[in-house]
């Protein structure tokens, strides 16, 4: 009846995208563009070829943004996104910082800048860029749980640790991912008991989500190690190396098998 309003088509943009139909989301998103121009909506559009794995056409709307915007901090951070998740983690690492330039209190920028970050092991300014995250929301759950699993992983300030996943999991208490690493802590302070149970509550949690997690299964392996139980470790390492591939933890399995006849 009215095929001059924007809306419709983003809107119906939005009900492809939900259900699954990007390319049909992608042509709505498009036809509501060219009615109502606007630079979220080229960034979205973008963010959808991700999506499909198109990364050459999703840079292609990012650098589009910001020839006409080039004080806009989104298609920066975007890119650094895009370079992410094809493990190109210097350039993830740059984009992000300029999309901080230009929006320095935003707590999401930081917080996947310290993910760039993590991955090139540049430990210190990792946490530096989670902590900036935290001051500048302090309710960024994900931010304590990530700089709380981190110290825990390199077994430094392990109260502090466990101090800061608690506080992510005031916000999330049900979130499997948490359960573990504050698990994890436990397991490094050596308090193994306290450990275990927040393991198989993780493991529980997200047994019930229907999204295991090979490394909740290896903590909990490495856990019943700890007191004793190496056939339920066996198990464990087991169930990880099902889900995903791991030398180290095969080899684990060969150890304390021959350990366990």
């Amino acid at each position: 009846l009215n095929e001059t309003i924007p809306e419709i088509y983003f809107y119906l943009g939005r009900v492809y995208e939900d259900t699954g139909n990007t390319a049909q989301a992608i042509v709505c998103y498009k036809k509501a563009y060219e009615l109502k121009p606007g630079s979220d909506l080229l960034i979205h559009i973008g963010y959808i070829y991700s999506q499909r794995k198109n990364f050459a056409e999703a840079t292609r709307y990012m650098d589009r943004v910001i020839k006409m915007e080039p004080e806009n901090s989104k298609p920066y951070f975007f890119k650094g996104i895009l370079d992410s998740q094809r493990d190109s983690y210097p350039s993830a690492e740059r984009h992000f910082k300029k999309a901080i330039e230009l929006q320095k209190d935003n707590d999401t920028y930081h917080f996947y800048l310290a993910t760039a970050l993590e991955k090139q092991n540049k430990l210190d300014e990792t946490i530096e860029s989670l902590k900036r995250a935290i001051q500048y929301n302090p309710k960024n759950d994900k931010a304590y749980n990530f700089l709380g699993y981190l110290y825990a992983d390199r077994n430094m300030n392990i109260d502090e640790s466990i101090t800061l996943i608690k506080k992510a999991l005031e916000f999330e208490p049900a979130n499997g991912a948490y359960l573990d690493s504050l698990g994890w802590a436990y397991y490094r302070k050596g308090e193994f008991k306290r450990a275990l149970e927040n393991l198989i509550e993780a493991e529980e949690q997200l047994d019930r989500e229907k999204n295991p997690d090979p490394v909740v299964f290896d903590h909990i392996g490495d856990t019943y190690r700890m007191i004793g139980d190496i056939k339920k470790a066996v198990e464990y390492w087991s169930k990880s190396i099902r889900l995903k591939k791991d030398p180290k933890i095969e080899k684990k399995i060969r150890e304390h098998q021959n350990l366990n006849r």
